[in-house]
């Protein structure tokens, strides 16, 4: 699964209840210190977490990450966009 915005607010929180699902999860958003902390909260309840740091609103960005996600999971299964942009 993908969540962007997932460094902060509603899309920390989804990426979180979806690490306790024992989800995988792409976190997207601008501070990467910040994705790696709730990367970290998300392996610790089981799930599995890959960190892209960026903004959303660049115009790669939606091609930067469906490939990261294929080339880390090997399919797309769910998008929660979060991002506050």
């Amino acid at each position: 699964m993908i969540v962007t915005g997932a460094s902060s607010g509603i899309g920390r929180a989804t990426a979180l209840r979806f690490g306790r699902e024992k989800a995988t999860v792409l976190e997207v958003g601008r501070e990467e210190a910040a994705l790696r902390d709730v990367a970290a909260a998300v392996e610790q309840a089981g799930g599995r977490a890959e960190v892209l740091a960026g903004d959303v609103t660049e115009a790669d960005a939606p091609s930067r990450i469906g490939t990261t996600a294929l080339e880390n999971f090997g399919a797309l299964t769910t998008l929660a966009n979060a991002a506050g942009t």
